[in-house]
């Protein structure tokens, strides 16, 4: 079973949380890290068990805050032009008029970059199909090869 979760504000909190729920459902102390592994964290079932094998990805990269639009700006294309004018937009939005809250801004970023592609408004998964988003930049490297090594794919 794969698990995504935003990190949000405290990725320890949000670690401790769900280390509590493993730990609450049978698995044991010491297959559950205090802290999750930068490369994703993957518990094994207890033995003699019908718990299943947990991948827990905590995004943007299992160490820092954030959540998935953290992540896939990661994956827009290099050094692209368009990026740094939505940036620049969204960055210059007054704040009297920016009606998003400032955790938002992520979500304003991603979002907009998309609505100004050829095809404006593409779901996310869809985006990365589009290539829109670029799934093979460096970036998505560690979180490709937890889903392959969660998955034995």
């Amino acid at each position: 079973m794969g698990v995504v979760l935003d990190a949000d504000d405290n990725v320890q909190a949000r670690w401790s949380a769900i280390r509590g729920l493993l730990l609450q459902s049978s698995y044991s102390t010491s297959s559950v890290p205090a802290v999750p592994a930068h490369a994703g964290t993957i518990i094994e079932a207890p033995e003699d068990s019908v718990l299943p094998r947990v991948g827990i990805w905590l995004m943007p990269d299992n160490q820092t805050q954030g959540i998935l639009e953290d992540f896939l700006a990661l994956l827009v294309p290099a050094n692209s032009a368009l990026f740094e004018r939505v940036k620049r937009t969204v960055d210059g939005i007054p704040e009297h008029e920016r009606l998003f809250p400032e955790v938002g801004t992520p979500k304003a970023l991603i979002h907009t970059w998309l609505a100004w592609q050829e095809k404006p408004g593409l779901p996310l998964g869809t985006a990365i199909t589009a290539r829109f988003l670029d799934p093979c930049r460096p970036e998505a490297d560690s979180f490709v090869a937890w889903l392959r090594e969660l998955f034995r794919i």
